[in-house]
């Protein structure tokens, strides 16, 4: 039998260690690699802290086998989308809550975040492209800068990078 050098409760904190270095897009090297590493073992064991297994359960993650990838395409957005809308507490909350139905509804709360965050940035995309293209020529095809008041402020910086993709330039939205 393994014997694990960490207690349940370090192991429920390396969950959250993990998922911080996923979401700011650290370098998966040093001790980062090893920090994640450990997050996902303790995640791969079953025993999911409270609050993400509540999430898990919302993206049909439990009892699945996962990886960086699971974590940031399913539950990293998530976590942000309470941020970009003004409500960066509730992610707080979800991990600090003791009540389990309480957590049910937080994490149902996320979840509805990360829909609105998709559909403002959904609804922005014609705006910033078109505003982008006339820009364009202004910056000698070098830059691109997209400036309207119906652009929700959470969702400027994922426009910018679509706008990157998009025109091969840097972008300001």
């Amino acid at each position: 039998k393994k014997i694990s050098l960490y207690s349940p409760r370090d192991e429920q904190d390396l969950q959250l260690v993990c998922l911080a270095t996923l979401a700011d897009l650290m370098p998966l090297k040093d001790e980062n690699r090893i920090l994640v590493k450990l997050g996902l073992d303790a995640m791969n064991k079953g025993k999911v802290r409270y609050g993400l297994s509540e999430l898990f359960a919302r993206q049909n993650m439990l009892g699945k086998h996962l990886g960086t990838t699971d974590l940031t395409w399913n539950i990293t957005p998530v976590l942000n989308a309470g941020g970009r809308l003004g409500h960066p507490e509730k992610g707080v909350e979800l991990f600090l809550e003791q009540d389990p139905l309480k957590r049910a509804e937080l994490a149902d709360q996320m979840i509805q975040f990360n829909k609105e965050r998709k559909q403002l940035g959904v609804d922005a995309w014609p705006l910033v492209e078109k505003a982008a293209a006339e820009s364009l020529e202004n910056f000698n095809n070098s830059l691109v800068i997209a400036v309207d008041e119906h652009v929700h402020r959470g969702v400027t910086g994922i426009l910018a990078t679509k706008l990157v993709q998009y025109f091969k330039v840097p972008s300001i939205v």
